[in-house]
């Protein structure tokens, strides 16, 4: 890993290049239905289990965009990017939401 002071002055550089004001103005693609993009993503799925995931995303705002991730993907991949990407193993996406329990069965995450 790079010292401390790399990391910070090449953050600093790519910040110039994407400011955080350019975050600021949104426009979604008109042509792209979030409803749409929710219903695609049911195809395939086992159709019993539809009721439960739309249910677990009635759950609050969280529960919804981690279960429509599809959306969030969407609407920023149209917006200014720095380059670096991160990415993350599976153990940390899994750690990182939140079980769901149940009444009949053990906590899945």
């Amino acid at each position: 890993m790079e010292p401390l002071e790399q990391r910070t002055a090449a953050g600093k550089e790519l910040r110039k290049r994407v400011p955080r004001s350019s975050h600021g103005e949104f426009s979604r693609d008109p042509a792209l239905d979030p409803v749409d993009l929710l219903l695609s993503q049911e195809q395939g799925r086992i159709p019993s289990l539809v009721p439960v995931r739309r249910e677990r995303m009635a759950e609050s705002a969280f529960a919804f965009y981690r279960a429509g991730a599809l959306l969030m993907a969407t609407d920023l991949a149209s917006t200014p990017r720095t380059g670096p990407i991160e990415r993350k193993g599976a153990l940390s996406h899994a750690f990182s939401s939140h079980g769901h329990e149940a009444r009949d069965s053990p906590l899945l995450l």
